[in-house]
């Protein structure tokens, strides 16, 4: 199928399953369930394509409390001149934007970093999803930074959840370093 296609149909796909009412029954308490986490991750997922990172790719989705989303993947941002995390750019394109970050959900196929999830709670963010077979991939010098950021999210008011199933994706992103293709796991 063309490209341009397959994009078509894939963004007709995501603002029907992505709609209002589905935004509007996502609580704190829900959003790392069966119902909302899988959709979100993948778009998450798409996002990560954005990225200019030539080692890791990471994508973001802030769901806020007003029922918008705003997108981030991390690189370099024109607009600050620096190099930022997937969350870090969603929560600054938030701000930018005018759209609440306090209260909001934060969906993030891998775990932030002590930095970005210091950032995080600093903004009032109510929860954070990760994607645990992205979190099992993890490199060994990475993993000691990753606890360390989840432990700062045990001693804060957001909630950190972690997804296991199965997400609905075609996505290939850069990994440690190597292409990893995260096929449609239905």
């Amino acid at each position: 199928m063309p490209e341009k296609v397959y994009s078509e149909t894939k963004k007709m796909r995501i603002r029907r399953e992505v709609s209002y009412h589905f935004l509007q029954r996502m609580t704190v308490e829900s959003c790392g369930t069966e119902e909302f986490a899988p959709r979100m991750l993948e778009l998450a997922l798409d996002r990560a394509a954005n990225s200019t990172d030539r080692d890791n790719q990471a994508g973001a989705v802030l769901a806020s409390p007003n029922l918008d989303l705003v997108f981030g993947w991390n690189g370099f941002h024109p607009g600050m001149g620096v190099h930022l995390s997937a969350a870090l750019s969603a929560i600054y394109d938030g701000v930018r934007s005018h759209r609440p970050v306090a209260g909001s959900i934060l969906f993030l196929p891998w775990s932030p970093d002590q930095h970005s999830a210091a950032a995080i709670i600093a903004c009032g963010v109510a929860a954070v999803i990760t994607w645990e077979p992205l979190l099992r991939l993890t490199e060994d010098s990475l993993r000691q930074e990753l606890l360390s950021a989840q432990a700062l999210f045990k001693d804060s008011d957001t909630t950190l959840h972690t997804y296991s199933g199965p997400i609905v994706s075609n996505t290939t992103i850069k990994f440690n370093s190597k292409e990893l293709i995260i096929k449609d796991a239905r």
